[in-house]
């Protein structure tokens, strides 16, 4: 009986150990998807979400290893085999018995793991920017619209993208995230902003939201700032 109980906890202390080994080596890999992004000019995960229609047509949520390279290039995202390999043997062990994907990555909650690895006071700014710019629970598209300011972005700063550009990325991202049209509520403005902390690495901690939105309620008439 007490060897049972023995060999019960060394299972349970082996398989956290699995797990936080993974974390700590997805936490990396997390931190290089999102600087070759960031490097790349990439304000959000559109094209990657176009690119994985294109993977995986049937919506399964699962890739192999070798497509999901290809998926992952397609990003403009490049891993080494180590790293590949890491991936895919994690999602081996952890889709054994229980999915019938079982040798194929779980590519869905890869990048839900990635747009959510984000710090607390990153999390801290969005949360800010949402009370700042909302009304009744929500924001208008118009308010958020007017709150960019496409000068103040780094891409800008650095004169890799033109103001007008900018703008105009950022409106039709942020008007693709409502879903009536006319505003966001709080989990959506929130999303949108996951899909942009997924392009910042951690060295870039203050870029989202607090570098180029002027957080207070402007008017609700579009007016372009470049």
């Amino acid at each position: 009986m007490l060897a049972s109980v023995e060999i019960h906890q060394r299972t349970v202390i082996n398989k956290y150990n699995r797990r936080m080994d993974w974390i700590n080596r997805l936490k990396k890999i997390s931190n290089k998807f999102k600087f070759q992004l960031f490097g790349r000019k990439v304000l959000d995960l559109e094209q990657c979400y176009l690119q994985s229609a294109k993977f995986d047509p049937q919506s399964t949520g699962f890739m192999n290893e070798g497509v999901f390279n290809l998926f992952l290039n397609s990003c403009g995202v490049f891993l080494t085999t180590q790293e590949l390999r890491s991936i895919g043997d994690h999602y081996r062990l952890e889709n054994r018995g229980t999915s019938p994907f079982k040798i194929d990555i779980n590519y869905v909650e890869f990048i839900q793991f990635i747009r959510k690895d984000i710090s607390e006071k990153r999390l801290a700014t969005i949360q800010h920017a949402f009370e700042q710019l909302s009304e009744g629970g929500q924001v208008s598209l118009s308010t958020v619209i007017n709150a960019f300011r496409p000068d103040k972005h780094p891409h800008h700063r650095t004169r890799t993208k033109e103001g007008e550009l900018l703008f105009k990325e950022f409106e039709e991202a942020i008007v693709r995230r409502s879903s009536n049209g006319t505003s966001l509520t709080e989990q959506e403005f929130f999303e949108y902003f996951f899909d942009v902390n997924a392009c910042i690495p951690q060295e870039r901690e203050e870029v989202p939201i607090n570098s180029y939105l002027v957080l207070h309620r402007p008017s609700d008439t579009y007016v372009r700032h470049r």
